[in-house]
């Protein structure tokens, strides 16, 4: 075979691979990436409005990724931060974008657990702060829900979202209603208004 030959074999299909991605809209750049969104927030008693120190927000992952969770822990005026964490290099760039979301869970001991969920827009090339307020509520039944592991919390984080806030400022909480909860049943119990 002669070199030209070659050269045309090795082309053709490398010319064909970028003609296909071209046509997807998949375009190969070099750009920052976020591996992790930057949060913070304050953790706070949802009975009296009082900053909980000590609390420890964790990021909820898979049993078996290889990285610890990113922790944090509130300081004494409830507030904490995780901060982000991005790199430079060679990635695809896609023209449609979705919802990522993050998981997280709120421990403290004079406390049920909590859950909260922070969305941001994948693919991630820009940084995308999250700022998030949790309350913690001491007198709720903390037995466990199969399908609904947090359904006591949601419960209670409605009513406290129904009485605190107007419309407008309820969308903030919205993501944490139903995080990690499958059951239809519980989740229509979730939604449904709450007694004042």
């Amino acid at each position: 075979m002669s070199r030209s030959s070659t050269n045309k074999a090795l082309v053709y299909p490398l010319l064909g691979a970028a003609l296909a991605l071209l046509l997807t809209g998949c375009i190969p750049t070099i750009q920052r990436m976020w591996d992790a969104q930057p949060v913070s927030g304050t953790i706070i008693d949802g009975d009296t409005g009082a900053p909980i120190s000590g609390a420890t927000i964790s990021l909820i992952v898979s049993p078996d990724d290889p990285e610890p969770p990113r922790t944090a822990t509130s300081n004494a005026q409830g507030e904490f931060t995780l901060p982000g964490s991005s790199h430079v290099g060679f990635h695809m760039a896609m023209p449609a974008s979705y919802l990522a979301s993050d998981q997280w869970t709120i421990r403290h001991p004079a406390y049920p657990d909590a859950v909260a969920e922070t969305r941001t827009i994948a693919p991630p090339t820009g940084e995308q702060h999250r700022e998030i307020t949790v309350p913690l509520f001491a007198h709720i039944e903390t037995t466990p829900v199969q399908d609904c592991p947090y359904f006591h919390y949601q419960q209670q984080l409605r009513q406290w979202i129904q009485q605190h806030f107007n419309e407008e400022a309820q969308r903030p909480f919205q993501d944490s209603l139903l995080t990690l909860c499958h059951d239809p049943e519980r989740i229509e119990k979730i939604l449904a208004p709450q007694e004042p």
